[in-house]
């Protein structure tokens, strides 16, 4: 008996269509992760740029109320 199952495990082909399902099986996580990793860094960069934005313009402003010249103006 164990010869026959040796002789029926050998004799069975892999077929083309074998290979392509078994390398979607191993592929899919890994796109589906990548897909989810995409879309959390594109929203990560763009918060980061907005932060980015948001800080030189906050230090702009500091910088020009320290030059800013106070002018008194009197009537006589």
């Amino acid at each position: 008996m164990a010869k026959t199952d040796q002789t029926d495990q050998t004799e069975q082909r892999i077929t083309r269509d074998d290979l392509e399902r078994k390398l979607r099986s191993i592929t899919q996580p890994v796109e589906e992760a990548t897909e989810t990793i995409q879309t959390v860094s594109i929203a990560a960069i763009g918060i980061l740029g907005f932060l980015i934005v948001l800080f030189v313009f906050l230090m702009g402003r500091r910088a020009g109320k320290k030059r800013r010249t106070i002018i008194e103006v009197r009537s006589v």
